[in-house]
């Protein structure tokens, strides 16, 4: 049902509305020269025969309100393009009335409109990407920090795609050769030894398990971090959620124990994009709603990436004895809890009184969330402390991986069905049947073997005009 797709000519915006230097429409199909042929007019029109790339000056003719639109036509007109298709855009003035009425003209000529990543969905089917660069495509789009792009540009330039489709090959040659056998056992013909199978196999499992350690901690469709902020009531901790959020995301309030739930917030600054969870400030009590707050904030530092311990420098030596006491606390039990990372800060410095609010021993970071002393300083901390020392050697996307992860356990069971096989000497129709399982699992992955429903997964994320 895809595939007959393919016969018409689409178009849509590929640009966003608001305000920008150019705004561009895109059209792929057999038919794109003559719908941009009606409505685009240049003083050459040597590009209506062009036979390589042409980019060229002219002007969009919009009959029904007589204006004639500056706009430069770049034009792919054969199936050398991103699509596989005769493709183009139209870049003219980013108004979105111009650019509504130039896509409007594009459908009264024989265009219709773009479904979501259709434009990438062609370049698919025609060979010109495989679906794990496809998925890169929506990764580049989504990035909101420079890690998420560079591992969306390494997959997009097939950095997942090579090392699957050089194992899929490789056993798809094993799997010709071992049932090329099978037509002539009679006559004891072996078309390849069982040592080279044991090799090839062995071989090809051990490829799988890297890309497997390369991906297990990109293997969820949400691969963003976790920031839990912790300490003793009134602590700061909503005010540096709220200033580093640039909003009154959490509820202030100079009375102690204000905040009872937890919040989590995306984050996105200074470069970095994390979850930020504020939590009930640590206290000691019998109160059922006090023992439901201590319940949450647990829950949520067991499954964090990183503490973020809050000390107020305007605390009593009291508070300070007992806020030293249950961060030693959280440190034993941090253990516990995979090892979770743990910073000390002290917020509220702006309030420090030197000869009335000791700090602690260690002067950890100091800052205050009112003036914005100190979050510079907060920034390059966090940056060195959620950064991944294996971060430079990511290569899956985190929605790829999640896709990914039953299809790279299949293949890799399939595998080590097929060595044992082998071993033991099995009959080569058993040795067959797990090569052949090996293959459509790796099949599923790079988009050689799909389906209606996998696409649709993929590419219903995607917007129109792209």
């Amino acid at each position: 049902m895809l595939d007959l797709l393919l016969g018409d000519t689409i178009a849509a915006l590929a640009t966003p509305s608001g305000a920008a230097g150019a705004g561009v429409v895109r059209l792929a199909g057999p038919q794109t020269i003559q719908v941009i042929g009606g409505l685009f007019e240049a003083r050459n029109a040597k590009w209506k025969s062009a036979s390589r790339p042409v980019s060229v000056e002219g002007e969009v003719w919009i009959p029904g309100d007589q204006l004639r639109i500056p706009a430069r036509l770049t034009l792919w007109p054969t199936n050398r393009s991103y699509c596989g298709q005769p493709q183009a855009e139209i870049s003219l003035v980013a108004c979105q009335p111009l650019l509504e009425a130039t896509l409007a003209e594009c459908f009264r000529h024989g265009a219709r409109g773009a479904q979501p990543g259709e434009f990438t969905l062609r370049a698919y089917l025609n060979g010109k990407v495989d679906l794990l660069q496809a998925e890169a495509v929506l990764g580049v789009i989504d990035a909101r920090h420079e890690d998420d792009l560079r591992v969306a540009l390494s997959q997009l330039g097939g950095g997942v795609s090579r090392p699957l489709t050089e194992v899929r090959d490789d056993l798809l040659n094993l799997l010709a050769d071992v049932e090329a056998g099978l037509d002539f056992v009679d006559e004891d013909i072996e078309f390849v030894s069982r040592t080279d199978v044991a090799t090839r196999l062995g071989a090809a499992r051990a490829i799988l398990r890297t890309i497997e350690q390369q991906s297990s901690h990109r293997m969820t469709s949400n691969a963003r971090r976790r920031v839990v902020l912790a300490g003793l009531p009134n602590a700061g901790k909503s005010t540096l959620l709220n200033r580093l959020a640039a909003t009154d995301a959490a509820l202030v309030s100079p009375i102690a124990g204000t905040t009872r739930d937890y919040l989590v917030w995306a984050i996105h600054w200074e470069g970095l994009s994390f979850d930020l969870i504020d939590t009930a400030g640590w206290e000691v009590s019998d109160q059922p709603i006090s023992k439901a707050s201590q319940k949450q904030r647990e829950e949520q530092m067991r499954v964090c990436d990183l503490l973020v311990w809050c000390s107020a420098a305007d605390a009593t030596p009291e508070q300070r004895r007992l806020d030293d006491q249950l961060l030693r606390e959280v440190d034993r039990d941090s253990i516990k809890w995979n090892s979770i990372k743990t910073v000390r800060i002290v917020t509220k410095i702006d309030r420090h009184d030197p000869t009335l609010h000791p700090l602690p021993k260690e002067s950890p970071l100091g800052l205050s969330a009112v003036t914005g002393e100190g979050l510079d300083r907060l920034a390059t901390v966090l940056r060195g402390l959620l950064v991944r020392e294996d971060t430079r050697s990511q290569v899956w996307l985190g929605t790829t991986a999640a896709r990914c992860r039953e299809s790279l356990a299949a293949a890799g069971l399939a595998l080590e069905s097929a060595l044992s096989a082998s071993s033991r000497g099995d009959a080569d129709e058993l040795l067959s049947a797990d090569l052949r399982q090996a293959v459509d699992a790796l099949g599923l992955i790079t988009g050689e073997i799909r389906t209606d429903d996998l696409l649709d997964r993929i590419f219903s994320r995607f917007c129109i005009g792209k």
